[in-house]
């Protein structure tokens, strides 16, 4: 499983992807969320939103492609399950996780 990563900028065709499980700090103040993203040696981490709403807190993982391959390389489609730390503004309080990414 790959760790948690910083945010990697100038990535190409960045997209939202969808995460699996959340699990919120002792204080409730982030997130580790699981999620199944592409090989490391072609996508990263972009950045993540978050939405607060009464009753849920709506998180959105993206994820991007290098712009600078070696060259020959090709990207396969192989899922690499990640974590990604995922802090918040307010604490939980109660509220639901709910991926973003989702299908409503």
């Amino acid at each position: 499983m790959t760790q948690t990563t910083e945010p990697v900028p100038n990535l190409r065709a960045v997209h939202a992807v969808s995460w699996e499980t959340s699990v919120p700090s002792e204080d409730s103040r982030q997130l580790n969320i699981d999620y199944f993203g592409g090989s490391p040696d072609c996508y990263s981490y972009s950045h993540s939103e978050v939405e607060y709403e009464e009753e849920r807190i709506l998180v959105t993982l993206f994820e991007g492609r290098h712009v600078r391959l070696r060259k020959g390389q090709t990207c396969t489609l192989e899922g690499v399950r990640k974590t990604q730390v995922v802090p918040l503004e307010s604490p939980l309080d109660g509220r639901s996780v709910v991926d973003g990414a989702a299908p409503s």
